[in-house]
């Protein structure tokens, strides 16, 4: 819980960061020093615990970092070039991809305090965003 209490304050964070520096920085140095920072974290985390990857997980951890690298480089871009209102909306969808994703793939079905914490997280974010445009 508090990795992803941490991971939702470091996106935050990133985004007020983005929006407020947009003219000063390009998508690639926000993609760069976002990317460093949890190369860092996560390099931490495994001299606590480590364990040599298999060559196919290798593969798949490129692929799935190359692609997360452009994920990221991409919402730069948005936060950079579109409304703060409009894309912040549409990243709440994620919550909707995350549930739908891992119900096809794991099974996974949320409990109801998943569901409620999620409801109460895109609607404070969305008064939010009204709120500091009206």
């Amino acid at each position: 819980m508090l990795s992803a209490l941490g991971c939702a304050i470091t996106e935050a964070v990133g985004v007020l960061m983005i929006a407020h520096h947009k003219n000063q920085e390009t998508p690639q140095a926000f993609a760069f020093y976002g990317l460093s920072l949890l190369t860092m974290i996560t390099g931490v985390a495994t001299l606590f615990d480590f364990t040599p990857m298999a060559l196919a997980d290798i593969g798949i951890s490129i692929i799935g970092g190359i692609g997360y690298a452009l994920a990221s480089a991409m919402v730069i871009i948005a936060f950079q070039r579109g409304k703060l209102s409009a894309v912040s909306s549409i990243q709440y969808s994620q919550l909707l991809w995350g549930l739908l994703l891992g119900y096809i793939i794991w099974g996974e079905k949320p409990d109801a305090l998943a569901i409620l914490g999620g409801i109460i997280v895109v609607c404070a974010g969305l008064c939010l965003i009204r709120l500091k445009h009206d």
